[in-house]
């Protein structure tokens, strides 16, 4: 607008309060502390906004693998794992967090620019125009940025400005290039790497699930830093143990189940101070501050136990703060039993948090009926002393639980799928794949998914040289796995068909020992035998290489380092 006037950023210091102990905020130690440039408003402020939600929209699929945006996002995530039932494969595991140091001043600026090139390469949502706006507006803020100190101005040499609207992005998608998309990523250069169950990351946070030592786990950190430190990124920070705290929460394994179970983590130095109720705020601020903070430990405690003892610190801390004890209790209550109307409980049970739970069958004098168990509250308790009695509620079917349990009649059918062919025009890997549904390599047959094709991820694949000579002495396969679609793993081997770099690649190797340069990687055919989760892709090509016996029959016995994958 014509009102907007662009400020010279300047820098300030950023405090890190949180990492302070009780005792060092009362002796008024000096925190410790790094400078941050003042964005906002600058020069580079609007196009920097702009831009923003198309970075946030194209790092979210790029580090999809590993990306968490929140507490919830993240507590899905170990919600998952338990459910996958992944824990039982490993007598013995650790959790564990690792931290970058200095994040945002370690960035290179042109490999941030490489990463949201590679980004911009593997999404297939955003049209071409899309990409290359937000490829010249990017790079234009990564490498035009300066401060104002002292009347001076001063440019950006190294790093990226800590606050911008498109710094996050930026950051997410380098470290996901780093660690898992760019050619030779360095979790396919660390064996140790398949020690690892689970890897999410916040930020610059890591979050993980170690399945080996605490001492294997520090040969791991070394490995990891040096493969790092060239990109100018340090591990600085790091614990592995069976309770670990991170973001809000601390998980901790649970030996009678052996699954991960979590609470809420408060700092050292939280004050436990919320907003006053005689504060000039409209007045359903007030109620509603109450409700969240108790919706918060619902969702952050997994265990009854643990959130019955933070509801109780919970319901002192706000009286304290000048709530009313009645208004507070009373917004208990109805939050517990909102919770039990929704937990799908299936039998009567009573718990050592003092809760009753009753099931029953929704029935339209249930209000009436629940009012009735309150008013007999002095008699219970005399009974069977101090429980909360709670309804779990099986409600009726509905027009809207009809239709999602019908949704699959409202839906197009697909004709089936013939072949593992992408049918993208200009797709190199389409005239290469098997038409069959059946492999048979060195005596094992195989039938091969028709739910995938070229540009599916996280593959098992198998590679046929066509040449007579091979198929007839039952040496030609060799069997591989990818993180990448397939067809960009299938081009990374076309680029070794060469004098110089064929011994980076098993298939161009093989080519050029056993049939000249003639041999092109057109001569091969290939399939993709299996799709898998990213931690079970070094198992499952394991399992194929035995059954194909590719290793002492086929080209995996030619050892290749440093391919790519």
């Amino acid at each position: 607008s014509a009102e907007y006037v662009p400020e010279p950023p300047g820098v300030y210091p950023l405090f890190k309060l949180h990492s302070m102990t009780p005792q060092q905020v009362a002796e008024k130690v000096v925190p410790k502390h790094r400078l941050v440039s003042s964005v906002k408003f600058g020069p580079l402020y609007r196009l920097d906004k702009f831009v923003s939600p198309y970075l946030t929209e194209l790092s979210q699929e790029y580090c999809a693998n590993e990306y968490i945006l929140d507490t919830s996002a993240f507590l899905g995530k170990i919600e998952g794992f338990n459910n996958e039932s992944a824990i039982a494969e490993c007598s013995e595991y650790l959790l564990f967090t690792i931290d970058v140091k200095a994040l945002y001043p370690s960035i290179d600026p042109t490999l941030a620019q490489t990463a949201l090139e590679d980004a911009l390469l593997k999404n297939s949502s955003l049209t071409g125009s899309q990409k290359e706006m937000i490829h010249t507006f990017t790079s234009f803020i990564l490498f035009n940025q300066f401060v104002n100190y002292k009347g001076c101005s001063y440019k950006g040499k190294k790093g990226m400005a800590t606050g911008g609207s498109s710094s996050r992005q930026c950051a997410d998608m380098f470290l996901s290039w780093l660690i898992f998309q760019k050619p030779e990523a360095v979790s396919t250069l660390i064996g140790l790497w398949e020690n690892i169950l689970l890897w999410v990351r916040f930020i610059d946070d890591v979050f993980g699930i170690w399945s080996k030592s605490e001492e294997l786990f520090l040969v791991f950190i070394g490995e990891l830093n040096v493969r790092c430190a060239e990109f100018g990124i340090i591990y600085d920070k790091w614990e592995v143990d069976k309770s670990i705290n991170f973001l809000d929460t601390t998980c901790f394994i649970e030996d009678e189940t052996a699954t991960i179970q979590h609470k809420l983590y408060r700092k050292p130095t939280d004050a436990r101070r919320y907003l006053r109720p005689d504060s000039h705020h409209p007045p359903h601020v007030f109620p509603a501050t109450v409700k969240s903070q108790m919706k918060r430990l619902f969702r952050l405690n997994s265990r009854q136990d643990h959130l019955d003892d933070d509801m109780n610190k919970l319901v002192e801390d706000l009286v304290v703060n000048g709530y009313n004890r009645e208004m507070v209790e009373k917004t208990r209550s109805d939050l517990v039993r909102e919770a039990v109307d929704e937990r799908p409980t299936a039998t009567t049970t009573s718990d050592p948090g003092g809760s009753l739970i009753f099931n029953v069958e929704y029935f339209k004098e249930l209000p009436e009926f629940k009012s009735f168990v309150r008013e007999l509250g002095d008699d219970i308790q005399t009974l069977i002393g101090h429980k909360n009695i709670t309804f779990a509620t099986r409600k009726g079917a509905t027009v809207g639980s009809g239709l999602v349990r019908n949704a699959e009649l409202c839906q197009i059918i697909e004709e089936p799928k013939t072949s593992q062919k992408c049918g993208k025009k200009n797709c190199k890997t389409c005239a290469m794949m098997m038409d069959t549904d059946m492999v048979t390599v060195n005596g094992y047959s195989h039938k091969l998914p028709k739910n995938v094709d070229c540009k599916t991820k996280n593959v098992i694949y198998l590679q046929s040289c066509g040449d007579l000579d091979c198929v007839e002495e039952g040496m030609n396969s060799y069997t591989g796995q990818t993180r990448q679609e397939f067809r960009e793993r299938n081009n990374g081997h076309r680029s070794k068909f060469n004098v110089i770099k064929h011994e980076d690649s098993a298939l161009a190797h093989h080519s050029y020992m056993d049939h000249g340069l003639g041999v092109k990687l057109k001569n091969f055919k290939c399939a993709i035998v299996k799709k898998c989760k990213i931690r079970q892709l070094d198992r499952e090509e394991f399992k194929f290489i035995e059954k194909f016996q590719t290793l002492t029959k086929g080209l995996n016995r030619c050892k290749i380092i440093n391919s790519n994958q």
